[in-house]
């Protein structure tokens, strides 16, 4: 009699902890259109928004989009991928705040094919936290501040990303953040990219254009090291009065390495690039221009002001360049300017080539 009241009570607390047992979170979660939030995010039964379906899903998996919808705002706190196939919209509407807040540790994320438009929110993509976040075949548009905020390190890689609209910056790296972009669109923001506090960003076959202030402002703080390449770029009708590219530094601490390759830099509306500020106390340069066309620009196609000129510690190199048709062609703010040799600098307004040194070097 005891033992079997013994085995009944056994029964009864097996029971009971199989029933308190929550879910396991799955591999691949769905939403819908016609989803529910309380549902499992099966695919007969999806959830309704993101926020669910992240909820329920393991970490590494995924969720996938099922058919046309927005989709809500979302905290991606895990390494986790938001898919959305081609032919179906899926939307997030940035009503306040943020769109999608990236905050996975050393975790990595993808979104793919999702489109966030600001409807009075401040941000579309916020990374607080992630190794890498890799953005496929995104929009981000319309945002009453930064398109795309990084603001702790980390590496973003962009295939098809477009940044529109944006109030502030269409995208802000800041704290060592770095961003590699390729085949995309950066259109009509305020500013295009900052990247500050020792940020990187490169671009390949990539458009910055209709950007009010700089398509592309660098700057690299005290004992910081900030990184700009862009590779087949087009770069135009930006800078209204300022610069279509600038790099700057705090002081003499702080250093730029860039390389700009055969980029197509014109119709800005002030100069095509600025090296320097001697207004900050600039640190060291090295920075080469490489085969790029920097045309028909209301500045000077290149503006160096670079307090020094020291080539063992950094250089700016023009080498195969075609400089023509701006207000000027190169200038130098008490600068000097390592050149190749092999530059095309003609038919502009005012100057061609003025600068207080300037090295010739036998490229090799």
């Amino acid at each position: 009699m005891f033992c079997r009241r013994i085995n009944s009570l056994r029964v009864v607390l097996t029971f009971a902890v199989v029933v308190a047992a929550p879910a396991l979170a799955v591999q691949r979660t769905f939403v819908a259109s016609t989803g529910v939030d309380t549902n499992p995010c099966t695919l007969t039964q999806p959830c309704r928004g993101f926020a669910a379906a992240v909820s329920a899903v393991a970490a590494n998996g995924e969720v996938v989009v099922l058919d046309s919808a927005g989709y809500g705002p979302v905290t991606l706190d895990k390494s986790v991928t938001l898919f959305a196939p081609k032919g179906i919209y899926a939307g997030v509407s940035v009503l306040t705040g943020t769109g999608i807040l990236v905050a996975a540790g050393a975790g990595r994320v993808t979104l793919r094919g999702l489109t966030i438009n600001g409807q009075g929110g401040n941000f579309g993509i916020e990374v607080v936290s992630v190794s890498v976040l890799e953005l496929y075949d995104i929009e981000v548009s319309g945002l009453a501040s930064t398109g795309i905020l990084a603001s702790n390190g980390g590496m973003i890689v962009g295939e098809g990303l477009i940044v529109r609209e944006s109030g502030s910056e269409g995208i802000l790296l800041a704290s060592g953040a770095r961003m590699h972009l390729r085949s995309s669109r950066v259109e009509n923001n305020q500013r295009g990219v900052k990247a500050q506090d020792g940020a990187w960003f490169s671009a390949v076959d990539t458009t910055f254009t209709g950007n009010y202030y700089e398509a592309i402002s660098i700057f690299a703080g005290a004992n910081q090291t900030a990184v700009l390449n862009l590779e087949r770029c087009y770069v135009a009708e930006n800078g209204h009065s300022f610069a279509a590219i600038k790099t700057s530094t705090s002081d003499a601490t702080a250093r730029i390495d860039g390389t700009l390759s055969r980029n197509t830099i014109t119709l800005n509306s002030g100069y095509g690039v600025i090296v320097g500020d001697p207004s900050a106390g600039e640190g060291h340069y090295t920075v080469n221009f490489v085969d790029n066309t920097i045309t028909n620009n209301a500045g000077m196609g290149i503006l160096i002001q670079v307090p020094q000129f020291d080539t063992t510690l950094g250089k700016i190199v023009l080498s195969g360049n075609t400089i023509s048709r701006n207000d000027w062609g190169v200038g130098c703010n008490g600068a000097g300017v390592v050149t190749r040799g092999n530059n095309t600098i003609r038919d502009n307004v005012s100057n061609q080539l003025t600068c207080a040194g300037i090295v010739s070097e036998t490229g090799q």
